[in-house]
């Protein structure tokens, strides 16, 4: 990953994720505040476990999922990926959740209360654009 890229992502606070939350394949939308680690690329997110985007994940599996970073006006670049997500508890993933907080400006606080959860997103597809190079888009091989 270009240095770029990567400098985006570490700026970014923002991201879009959509999850099924049914074995029939309907699709939960949410944008939420998120903390990415790099290396490898992960975005997280610290949601309720009882919130209706964390339906199937609640059953411990590896969900297959989409995020998108970037995209709104004014933004340099806008990524697009597929890949897994997964609940954390979140004292399973301390430093994660400590970082993620910091980022926030918010380092004790959590979002839903006591049915918190770090959720976790892996990608193993990511395309973007860099506006300021023009509408290419760009595959990264994670």
């Amino acid at each position: 990953m270009d240095e770029k890229l990567r400098d985006f992502f570490k700026k970014e606070q923002v991201a879009t994720l959509a999850v099924p939350i049914d074995r029939e394949g309907s699709i939960h939308i949410a944008t939420m505040r998120c903390m990415t680690l790099l290396d490898p690329l992960k975005i997280y997110f610290v949601t309720g476990s009882s919130s209706e985007k964390c339906a199937l994940l609640r059953t411990g599996e590896l969900i297959k999922t989409a995020c998108e970073v970037g995209g709104y006006k004014g933004t340099e670049m806008y990524a697009q990926m597929r890949g897994t997500a997964r609940l954390w508890r979140l004292d399973e993933q301390p430093e994660i959740v400590k970082m993620y907080f910091e980022k926030r400006g918010e380092p004790n606080l959590k979002k839903e209360g006591d049915d918190s959860v770090l959720l976790e997103f892996t990608p193993d597809y990511l395309k973007y654009t860099d506006y300021a190079q023009g509408w290419d888009k760009h595959l990264v091989k994670l």
